[in-house]
């Protein structure tokens, strides 16, 4: 009689389907009635269509580099998001402090300005005295300065006659014998000095220092010169 292998052989169906579930229980596959799940198999995308539980092959293979660059441009995405990279403006803590208003600038009045008129020295000459007109040189400067010590243009008839004999009116004469010097023949000459510094070289100093001579010595260049006519000197 056939053994009945019903009992037996129903356990070992559900003994090899009993793995399986607790397999496929241990990772369950959820997909929607509507959205098909995406699954991906060593760089391959796997579609699972709406109402069947097995995986299909997708309609073009994607590659992971083209992973790799959908990646990139969702990270650009998520760098250039307006919310994320606009940061919200810090207030500054501290306020500017009011800067102090510019003084008004002073216009100070001008000082008048006084223009000073240059003083010029009068350079106009004294007009030459009517008796000394037909003089010339050192001769004239005699006869112009005859009046400021008390004499007459008249007197230049002894005075010319008589400095002519002794130093011809030159102001650089000197005797070798006795020192006398310039014009007047002062001895020594500088007593001259006493007239002004450049005794040596201006005639006007040795001719004042000669007339002040006459005077206090003679009196008048008249006097002087009769004088010397008697002695040979004066």
């Amino acid at each position: 009689m056939p053994a009945d292998n019903t009992a037996d052989s129903t356990p070992a169906r559900h003994r090899r389907i009993g793995p399986i579930r607790r397999r496929l229980g241990s990772r369950p596959i959820m997909i929607s009635g509507a959205v098909a799940g995406v699954l991906v198999v060593a760089g391959t995308v796997l579609v699972l269509h709406e109402g069947s539980g097995k995986p299909g092959p997708a309609p073009a293979a994607v590659s992971l580099a083209d992973r790799t660059d959908a990646d990139r441009v969702s990270r650009d995405l998520v760098r250039t998001d307006p919310s994320s990279a606009s940061p919200s403006p810090v207030p500054s803590s501290a306020s500017p402090s009011p800067s102090s208003p510019s003084p008004s600038p002073t216009h100070a009045s001008p000082r008048p300005t006084h223009k000073v008129t240059p003083t010029h020295a009068a350079t106009t000459k004294a007009p030459t005295p009517t008796g000394c007109t037909h003089y010339s040189g050192n001769q004239l400067t005699a006869c112009k300065l005859l009046p400021s010590f008390g004499f007459s243009t008249s007197e230049m008839s002894a005075l010319v006659p008589m400095w002519n004999k002794e130093s011809s009116w030159n102001v650089s004469a000197e005797n070798p014998g006795s020192g006398a010097y310039g014009i007047p023949q002062a001895l020594p000459g500088d007593k001259m000095a006493s007239v002004a510094s450049d005794w040596r070289t201006n005639a006007a100093t040795q001719i004042k220092w000669g007339l002040g001579y006459i005077k206090d010595r003679y009196g008048t260049p008249s006097d002087a010169w009769a004088f010397w006519q008697a002695n040979g000197w004066y």
